[in-house]
């Protein structure tokens, strides 16, 4: 007997919920936990001091996004690998699979990744095209401006 086929958005058992993931919350509301939980953790050591994130929400026609970018590091946190960048330098067209971040700074990005995707809900499947969650984004980064910076210094 041959399994029937279920396309994605009908298979719960594709489905991916965080842990504080509620149907209830909106957008809005999640990024105000996200902010506060990041802010918490901070004052209690939990992230390093001198932190800080940036976590926006936006909404659109084909729902919403959640933008958390961290703005500010602590001094002498080295976010940029130097090798890759003394390379990007050297060989401008050249590509390389050199890391771009420090392990420090990607351990970092991973940690504030985590607020999101606990609220974060995907029931998506990429091979149709089919995308079901309940806001795009929530993985951090780090800002342009802060990276811009830190490259002129390199």
């Amino acid at each position: 007997m041959t399994a029937k086929y279920v396309p994605a958005y009908c298979d719960p058992e594709n489905e991916v919920r965080g842990a504080k993931f509620d149907r209830n919350l909106s957008t809005k509301e999640i990024a105000a936990r996200i902010r506060a939980e990041i802010k918490a953790d901070t004052s209690k050591g939990r992230l390093p001091a001198g932190l800080r994130v940036s976590v926006r929400y936006e909404s659109f026609a084909g729902g919403s996004a959640i933008r958390v970018h961290v703005t500010q590091v602590p001094d002498g946190f080295r976010i940029l690998n130097a090798e890759r960048v003394a390379f990007e330098r050297e060989h401008p067209s050249e590509w390389t699979d050199l890391p771009r971040y420090t392990a420090e700074a990607s351990a970092l990005l991973a940690a504030v990744s985590v607020y999101a995707k606990a609220y974060h809900r995907d029931n998506s499947d990429l091979q149709s095209d089919y995308f079901d969650v309940n806001f795009y984004g929530g993985d951090a980064s780090f800002s342009w401006e802060l990276v811009s910076e830190e490259r002129k210094g390199q």
